[in-house]
């Protein structure tokens, strides 16, 4: 056998043969290999920058949007934040310079601020991701993410309506049944209004600092009218009401108002500071009584046409004339304050009235009208049927004050039983899991038991107490009102309301005088599907009510109420 054929040789012939080409392929995967490895490395790292990266701009857009519209200012405040979350080198630059690559000399990170409505801010945020192992092939990468914020404003407290507090009249759509109420200064807080009244225990003195009623507002009652389109200018107007008890004049509306209209400025997501700027316009309505004594109203304020009676009653509708606070021309959220100002005035020139006596309340509608409406009936809604996008609103700002009685229901006559349903506050979808809070003080004067209801009128379960805290004392002078806590832990109610004036009431009408009560609401996590009135061609009906169940028809009810989300007001929505 010769050596070519011996099966040895051929073997280590092979094995040569194969050990060339097995390092020819290794030297050939050698290079995309160590790319596959270099991308695994480079890539992770991008990935971890990434999340960086949007951590940053979520922290840019969440600061930032509390200024808008004011772009200046929410830019100073997007880049001071991405500055601070660890991209100290970044600057603020317009859409043509957002494109920079990872190929420019010395890129730095770059940020784009984009504004997407008054209440919502885009910041998007690019910067460069380091290039470890992939350098072999590339240079460089860049890495953009981007945030969307929007700053929730509180929640309207009223109706969906461009009228507030119109009593039982239907011209304006959903039905109030209340009037908005403003005590003098020297009124006691325990007869229902938290804000205007200063008194409690104390003797009211109007010329010296230092109000007994911890909450009183020396200014008034705010209103904030939301004006969206400007259109051809809108009326700011009030309407003071000369409402008579069962039919006689009593003494619930008697009482001279003061009006104050704040312009708009440069942060309309605060309206706490618009009240620094001067005054767009005032406007005073006398008192119907100038001398204070029991004679007829003022003809041309409350009865036009000349008429003197003073046995006016609700039921047949507010004759009362609507007067122009201020017309406006600007869209945007202005602050409107009301003030009773009886215990600031003396009828006869002299000086300050002498306290504690001379006590006039006074009772009063807002709405606000195309210009040039004067007197006339204009009325718009933006839910339901026919409803207007451009249709403006009026609501409280903080706390809103009411009145309501059984004369306001006029199809059911006095002493009959009924119901009386009042407008709370509009909780959009965008509240889903949050929780509402719900303040009412000195409820229920007569009343038999309160529901709180949802849009689709069902009610809602609650928890609730009493708080007597130094914020929310109970300063009462009367005997015969009950002096409990009412319950020590939270109560919660279903369908079937626990908040009763048998339970809390000692027998009588007065429970809750100078009370407040706390309910707290869960808002279910589904609410943004399934919380709201739906009907299709129709914008979303979220108004939530209260509803007072009355046995013998006396209501007679004066009340201050507030309504908020318990939540961050401020979100991510992209």
């Amino acid at each position: 056998m010769s050596e070519s054929t011996n099966p040895s040789t051929i073997e280590r012939a092979k094995e040569k043969a194969e050990k060339g080409y097995v390092m020819a392929t290794t030297a050939l995967l050698l290079v995309p290999l160590l790319i596959f490895a270099a991308f695994a490395t480079d890539v992770g790292a991008w990935y971890v920058r990434g999340q960086d990266i949007q951590r940053a701009a979520d922290a840019g857009a969440l600061a930032g949007v509390v200024w808008m519209p004011n772009e200046t200012q929410a830019s100073a405040a997007v880049l001071q934040t991405i500055r601070l979350n660890g991209y100290p080198t970044a600057v603020v630059v317009d859409d043509a310079t957002f494109n920079f690559t990872a190929d420019d000399p010395d890129p730095v990170p770059q940020i784009r601020i984009s504004s997407t409505g008054n209440q919502q801010l885009r910041v998007d945020l690019k910067s460069e991701g380091e290039v470890f192992f992939g350098s072999l092939v590339m240079d460089g990468i860049s890495i953009e993410r981007y945030a969307q914020a929007e700053y929730t404003l509180p929640v309207p407290m009223g109706n969906p309506g461009n009228a507030l507090g119109t009593g039982a009249e239907t011209d304006y759509g959903r039905v109030d049944n209340f009037y908005l109420r403003a005590m003098p200064r020297c009124e006691f807080r325990q007869n229902g209004d938290f804000i205007g009244a200063a008194r409690s225990v104390a003797v009211c003195e109007p010329t010296t600092a230092g109000e007994p009623n911890p909450q009183y507002e020396v200014d008034g009652h705010a209103f904030i009218a939301e004006i969206p389109d400007p259109a051809g200018g809108w009326e700011i107007q009030a309407r003071a009401t000369c409402w008579a008890r069962n039919g006689t004049r009593g003494d619930q509306a008697d009482a001279p108002l003061q009006f104050t209209l704040f312009n708009t400025d440069s942060t309309p997501l605060d309206d706490y500071d618009n009240e620094n700027i001067p005054a767009i316009s005032t406007l005073t309505i006398n008192n119907p009584r100038p001398d204070g004594s029991a004679g007829s109203y003022d003809p041309a304020f409350c009865q036009p046409g000349g008429a003197t009676t003073s046995t006016w009653s609700v039921t047949g509708g507010d004759p009362g004339e609507w007067r122009n606070i201020g017309t406006v021309f600007q869209a945007g959220r202005y602050v409107l304050r009301t003030e009773n100002i009886w215990n600031d005035l003396d009828p006869d020139g002299t000086g300050p009235l002498a306290p504690p006596t001379n006590v006039r309340r006074a009772l009063y509608s807002l709405r606000i009208v195309p210009a040039g409406t004067g007197n006339g009936t204009f009325a718009c809604s933006r839910v339901g049927a026919g409803a207007l996008a451009t249709c403006p609103a009026i609501y409280g700002r903080d706390f809103v004050t009411t009145f309501t009685n059984e004369t306001m229901l006029p199809a059911v006559p006095a002493g009959s039983p009924n119901s009386a349903t009042l407008s709370l506050a509009e909780i959009g979808p965008e509240h889903a899991g949050k929780k509402i809070e719900i303040i009412l003080f000195d409820p229920a004067d007569g009343l038999d038991e309160m529901f709180v209801l949802r849009p689709d009128g069902t009610a809602a379960s609650i928890r609730w107490r009493t708080i007597d805290t130094d914020f929310y004392n109970y300063r009462t002078t009367r005997t015969d009102y009950k002096v409990g806590d009412g319950p020590v832990a939270e109560q919660i109610c279903g369908t079937e309301s626990c908040i009763t004036q048998n339970a809390y009431g000692n027998g009588t009408a007065y429970g809750f005088q100078d009370r407040t009560l706390r309910i707290v609401v869960d808002i279910p996590a589904d609410y943004d599907t399934t919380g709201c009135v739906q009907i299709a061609g129709q914008p979303d009906d979220c108004w939530w009510e209260v509803r007072y169940d009355d046995s013998n028809g006396s209501i007679n009810e004066t009340l201050t109420w507030s309504v908020k989300v318990i939540g961050d007001p401020v979100r991510l929505i992209d």
